[in-house]
């Protein structure tokens, strides 16, 4: 009798491990699980394979490969419709059309063989094979560009419409997100559109997938988010103890970026194209270089980021956060009251900016910043796991309904007031919940007369904290001082900077999935920034008397120190001459200061210090738009300036100042008149805005339901009734959403203004009317908390190749 041969695949075995009996997937298995029975010989705390895999990516960097496309402007004939004796007649016409034919992926570039519009195909199809070349040399690679929205928009102008929507429009989004809590998915589901798989996050990171290489992904991460400056501004070597590029590299990019715009022909393009490639290319390497210098300075810092967290300062902020162990949004949330947490979020009001004069401002104006305001009231925010909410005013945070009024002579009401459409104001009269350090910094710069009512009262106890720290973000200063002793311009410094700036974002955050969002700790952060402002005014010589301006941690007033004028021009001259240094001039700018407004702490190098500049012969034209001699002597001297925008010279931007300053200096301060209809006209002084440049984005397309106008040339109607390509914008001087004397009845009537000496101001509202009755009760804040950017908003304010040509103007204007 034989014996029987042992089962060549059993169904079960026992497990050499452990010994209990299992079903083996493989003929080669031995043990129930991977691992069983066997001694765990690693050091330190057990993490799985991939965390040890991915910890071992993050501290080894990441390879950043840069891209960049180029387009050009053509005339080609097209058609009209016109009406000729009767008949409807199409008629050729000459128009302006933009083509977008060049993309380079790190120093790969395609280019289409005439010029023609590039496909998204071509466009995917060469981004996948690029990233495969960089791949083979280095695992983790990230490609960067900076300002993609020009290129997005182009690549994707072709894109099948229906994809399109699912992509770029809200309803798209909303029904990808339902199809991920539906089905529990971990990520929201990718487009496809042929082989390709895609995503795009907020307009600042793009992820590719192709159905025949699974597991492998592409991703295309934005990083002007990291600098909000232009490219040139960027890798300025002055900027740098190390410069990022070579004087070479800095003038080919330079004269690459002069040569864009204008219209050409295609022989020209093609001519020009062995030099605009060598741009494309220089740029990418000076990019990369760029990104491998910052991730440097993350990394001396202990913050890893993943190839695909490249796309702006709040993935470094939220991993520094989570490094230092901060209470995270779950958590706060359970902490945190259901009552105290609708009560909070009705006193978020985010920044503080207003002007208070108009026109010109003649002589010396001084402007009083607060050196990292928001960090610094960050560094101050308690534990908020550890304590309780009571109804009383105990505790170390202190909040409660205020209805509240001003004097009736006030240059500013004493609390922000949100309307129902969102906009923030500052009436005479207000009622809502506010934390007590402002209400009380606002009744010391004497802008509270009487207090009508205060109800709802509650404030915070602390307990004995069970966490790392009773302030969980102490260490922000660790940053702030690190930064100093490596060097400002260094890439850690550089770094740090980024970091520590971009932290209250993250509490504020309201899109995506926010991990430390807080509506206590943004309204807190908010708040602590507004009440240092008061506290200056309070503290000024002259109070709110000499207040011209609020923008958000800086505060303006008009000097009052008598012989400052001289005193300043005698240094100038000296300074001209070559009598002192710049360092004693700084010297002479720090003690006028000090003079000016002697209770401010203005230690140098100090986290909430403050910092004097003088302003000359400033002018207000509305908040945020501003300048003075300093701005009107940079744009005069033309080409040194480095705009962020095509489209935009510093030619025109001296004639947009000349004319403004022109219609201030012949303003006899009306500001409305009764046309004969009876409607009443607008009198303040206007500037109009105009862009070669702006292309119709993908959002807008959608909106419009006409698909085929994507990526296409803007134009508008001018005076004569001729369509120019280009965008123009109208912007009026009129404070009257923000300031008017009487009630709030914007519809009716401009704001008002008196002469205060050499000044134009206007005064707050008495109160806001709802449906012809006072409202005194402000808005509670309904969405998230701040920087909640929709996707649509981001795809259109970035429609030219630099970002939003006219936030590049403003920026400009105010000399920055």
């Amino acid at each position: 009798m034989t014996t029987p041969k042992p089962d060549p695949f059993p169904l079960v075995k026992l497990c050499e491990g452990c010994g209990v009996e299992f079903m083996p997937l493989t003929r080669r298995a031995t043990r129930c699980k991977k691992g069983c029975g066997r001694k765990d010989t690693r050091r330190g705390p057990r993490e799985s394979k991939n965390a040890a895999r991915n910890k071992r990516r993050a501290e080894s960097g990441v390879t950043f490969v840069g891209i960049d496309g180029e387009g050009y402007n053509t005339k080609v004939t097209g058609y009209e419709w016109e009406e000729i004796e009767g008949e409807l007649v199409e008629v050729p016409v000459e128009v302006t059309e933009h083509r977008y034919n060049m993309l380079s992926v790190g120093d790969h570039t395609f280019c289409t063989p005439r010029g023609e519009q590039m496909s998204y195909n071509e466009a995917l199809q060469h981004i996948w094979d690029s990233a495969e070349e960089y791949r083979r040399s280095g695992e983790r690679i990230c490609l960067v560009g900076f300002f993609l929205g020009y290129d997005f928009i182009q690549i994707f102008r072709t894109l099948p419409e229906d994809v399109a929507w699912k992509l770029f429009s809200k309803a798209g989004q909303e029904m990808r997100r339902a199809l991920q809590a539906k089905n529990g998915w971990k990520r929201i589901p990718k487009v496809r559109v042929g082989p390709w798989r895609l995503d795009m996050m907020a307009g600042k990171r793009l992820t590719i997938c192709h159905i025949d290489h699974p597991g492998v992904t592409v991703t295309v991460c934005d990083v002007g988010a990291f600098f909000q400056t232009s490219f040139l501004n960027a890798i300025n070597p002055k900027d740098w103890l190390d410069p990022i590029c070579t004087p070479e590299e800095f003038e080919i990019i330079k004269r690459g970026k002069e040569a864009r715009g204008g219209t050409m022909t295609v022989e020209a393009l093609l001519a020009e194209q062995p030099e605009t490639i060598q741009y494309n290319i220089t740029e990418n390497i000076v990019l990369a270089r760029l990104m491998t210098r910052l991730d440097e300075g993350f990394r001396h810092n202990a913050i890893h980021l993943r190839a695909d967290q490249f796309y702006g300062p709040g993935q470094a902020a939220q991993t520094w956060m989570s490094n230092i162990e901060a209470p995270t949004s779950e958590e706060l949330a359970e902490a945190l009251p259901t009552h105290m947490f609708k009560i909070t979020q009705g006193s978020y009001y985010g920044g503080w900016f207003e002007i208070f004069a108009h026109g010109h401002v003649p002589g010396i104006t001084w402007e009083f910043d607060i050196t990292s305001a928001y960090p610094d009231v960050i560094r101050r925010l308690p534990c908020l796991l550890c304590g309780e909410w009571r109804p009383d005013h105990d505790g170390i945070l202190r909040i409660a309904k205020y209805h509240v009024r001003a004097p009736a002579g006030a240059v500013t009401g004493p609390l922000p007031h949100r309307r129902r459409d969102g906009t923030i104001l500052r009436p005479l009269e207000t009622r809502g919940y506010h934390w007590r350090d402002e209400v009380e910094a606002a009744e010391r710069a004497g802008l509270v007369e009487e207090y009508i009512s205060v109800e709802d009262r509650w404030s915070f106890h602390r307990t004995p904290c069970r966490h790392k720290s009773a302030y969980p973000f102490k260490e922000i200063e660790t940053l702030f001082l690190d930064r100093i002793k490596v060097g400002k311009k260094s890439p850690a410094g550089k770094a740090l900077k980024l970091v520590y700036n971009s932290a209250y974002g993250k509490t504020a955050q309201s899109v995506g999935m926010p991990k430390f969002a807080s509506p206590v700790y943004a309204s807190l952060i908010t708040s602590g920034c507004r009440t240092k402002i008061l506290n200056a005014i309070a503290a000024h010589p002259k109070g709110a008397k000499a207040l011209v301006m609020v923008a958000t941690d800086a505060v303006f007033f008009r000097s009052h120190v008598r012989g400052a004028t001289r005193r300043l021009a005698r240094a100038d001259r000296q300074l001209e001459k070559g009598k002192i240094t710049l360092q004693v001039y700084g010297e002479v700018i720090e003690a006028m200061a000090a003079k000016e407004h002697p209770k401010l702490d203005m230690r140098p190098n100090t986290l909430g210090a403050w910092e004097g500049e003088i302003k000359r012969n400033l002018t207000l034209f509305m908040p945020g738009v501003y300048w003075d001699d300093k701005a009107r002597e940079a744009i005069a001297s033309g080409g040194k300036l480095s705009l962020k925008s095509r489209g935009i010279s510093a030619k025109e931007l001296s004639k947009y100042i000349g004319e403004i300053d022109r219609q201030f200096s012949e303003w006899d301060g009306t500001t409305y008149r009764i046309a004969d209809d009876g409607t009443f006209m607008s009198e303040w002084p206007t500037l109009t805005l105009y862009s070669e440049f702006g292309l119709v984005s993908l959002p807008q397309a959608l909106e419009r339901d006409k698909w085929g106008l994507a990526g296409t040339l803007m134009t508008y109607q001018n005076d004569e009734g001729e369509t120019v390509t280009g965008v123009r914008r109208v912007i009026t001087a009129d404070a009257k959403s923000k300031r008017a004397r009487g009630e709030f009845q914007p519809l009716f009537q401009c704001a008002q203004l008196e002469r205060d000496g050499d000044l134009w101001r206007s005064w707050p509202y008495a109160a806001v009317m709802l449906d012809g009755e006072k409202w005194v009760d402000t808005t509670p804040y309904s969405r998230g908390f701040g920087h909640d950017l929709h996707v649509d908003q981001v795809m259109e304010a970035a429609a030219s190749p630099d970002g939003d040509p006219f936030v590049a103007m403003m920026q400009v204007l105010k000399g920055d």
